[in-house]
């Protein structure tokens, strides 16, 4: 049978803070609840659009898109999707991106309904490739890329990255 230790004074469970230290833990964690809430928060998905006759200084938008794809992958971030109207894309450089998405938030670059999207690197003096990614989790889909003075797509040290529907020529 063990014997219970008898505490003189106070037993750790008991023991007090003063009041000021108590104010002062207690605002240091409002004040990191309050800091982190805004820039923890996950911002919502957002959706870029290009087109052939849209513009870069436009906001991205369905009915102000983006003309050229380095715009487009120039403002995205985790969860976004940039939708690439048809018609055939001459990137002035080499396509690339390092934003990462995550597994919940993946960024896609996709083809935005039923005519084509081809993007013809035919005009780039070099470059490694036509699209460069050193980037997680990306989905490339319903786009042709042709015509590259390297490599169509190259993918570095990517995990996560899908590429369907899509052609390189």
């Amino acid at each position: 049978m063990r014997r219970r230790r008898r505490y003189r004074g106070r037993h750790r469970k008991d023991r007090t803070l003063p009041l000021g230290t108590l104010v002062i833990v207690a605002s240091a964690a409002a004040g990191v609840y309050l800091t982190a809430a805004p820039g923890g928060a996950s911002a919502a998905p957002t959706t870029v659009y290009v087109a052939p006759n849209g513009s870069d200084g436009g906001g991205g938008t369905r009915s102000a898109p983006y003309r050229t794809i380095e715009k487009a992958l120039s403002v995205a971030d985790a969860g976004t999707t940039i939708r690439v109207r048809g018609g055939t894309y001459y990137p002035r450089s080499p396509l690339s991106s390092e934003t990462d998405g995550t597994r919940g938030r993946r960024v896609v670059l996709t083809g935005d309904g039923p005519d084509p999207v081809v993007v013809d690197g035919s005009r780039l003096s070099s470059g490694p490739a036509l699209l460069s990614l050193r980037a997680d989790y990306w989905t490339v889909s319903n786009i042709e890329f042709r015509n590259a003075p390297g490599a169509e797509i190259i993918c570095s040290a990517c995990e996560g990255f899908v590429f369907r529907e899509s052609a390189h020529r």
